[in-house]
Order: C-alpha cells, then sequence, then structure tokens
C-alpha cells in the first residue's frame, strides 16, 4: 500500500491531485483536504470510486480511534463517620466550632442593640424639646436629635432580624467612633 501511486480529487474537480502514497493522503486527511467522499483512481477498475470503497485505504488514510475510559477506583473516606450522636471520647471536651461562632453573633447583635438604644438615648435626650415641637430651627441647632431617631429606627431593625440593615449599622459604627474621636 505505501508504495502504490494514489490520486485523489473532489467530485467537483476535473483535475486530479498526485501521486502520493498513503501516509500522504493521510497528512492531508489530518489537515482536512482529503474526506471520505474523495475520490481516488482505481487503477484496476480504471474508475475515480469514493474513498469509502476502498477498505484497506480507508483504514489506513482514516484509522480507527482507540476508545479511552477511565478504570474504576475504589474510594476510601479519610473521615469516620459518626457512631453516634453526643460526645465521643475523642471529642469530650472540645466545643463546636460552628456552635461558638453562633453564640458570638448573637451576643455582637445584643451588645450592638443595646449600644445603639443607649446612644439614641444619649443623643435625644438633651434635645428632647426640639423633637417634640418639630421646628425645624431647633433641629438645626440640635443635629445630633436626628441621629438619635436613625439609631432607634436601626436598634428597631437589628432586634427584629433584619440583614440587609447590618452595612447600615457597620457605618454607623464608624461615624459613632469618628464622631467621638472629634469631640
Amino acid at each position: 500500500m505505501a508504495t502504490q501511486e494514489i490520486y485523489i480529487r473532489n467530485a467537483t474537480e476535473t483535475e486530479a491531485r498526485g501521486p502520493f502514497n498513503a501516509q500522504q493522503v493521510a497528512d492531508l486527511a489530518e489537515a482536512g483536504q482529503v474526506t471520505a467522499e474523495t475520490l481516488i483512481y482505481d487503477a484496476g477498475t480504471e474508475q475515480w470510486i469514493a474513498l469509502t470503497a476502498n477498505a484497506e485505504l480507508m483504514a489506513a488514510v482514516f484509522p480507527e480511534k482507540k476508545k479511552l475510559f477511565l478504570k474504576a477506583k475504589e474510594f476510601k473516606a479519610l473521615n469516620k463517620p459518626p457512631v453516634a450522636e453526643g460526645r465521643t471520647a475523642d471529642t469530650r471536651g472540645k466545643s463546636n466550632p460552628q456552635i461558638a461562632m453562633a453564640r458570638a453573633a448573637k451576643i455582637g447583635m445584643f451588645g450592638a442593640l443595646v449600644t445603639l438604644v443607649l446612644a439614641a438615648a444619649a443623643e435625644i435626650l438633651p434635645g428632647s424639646d426640639a423633637l417634640l415641637s418639630m421646628d425645624p430651627a431647633k433641629l438645626l441647632v440640635q443635629p445630633l436629635v436626628l441621629l438619635g431617631v436613625v439609631d432607634i429606627a436601626l436598634a428597631i431593625m437589628l432586634a427584629l432580624g433584619v440583614m440587609s440593615v447590618y452595612p447600615f449599622i457597620r457605618f454607623r459604627a464608624a461615624l459613632g467612633f469618628g464622631l467621638m474621636g472629634f469631640i
């Protein structure tokens, strides 16, 4: 097969190309210039036939690819499943970090709630007469009263568990520290 001279052409062409050997035709097939429908000249019948009609040349030009597959591998878990709920000999004396983080978050929320209420009381009480009168001129003289109202609103939302208010509470804490540093 390697010494055979092969002439090729497409069905729409009138001019033949060649001579090629089987390896050169395989290289043309890899480059996309030869397909299974490409015509080859069969010297025995003196006719142009499709490449698929010559099984030996078809196998040389388009070799069957090996199918790849993965071998099944045994899976061994590194972690041992819990034997029973509760404490074991290994976990006795150790605390669950998730429970500890939940407790810390709850303590932080109550601390922020108390701080907001105390800050609101400290801001509103000195100017309570301006707030009760709702006079804009008196409110401009006592601007901390408006900050106290905001603190009360944040404390109520925090107590209700509105999570979208957390960034505002962080901003209010930074504003409070900055204001305290300024004063």
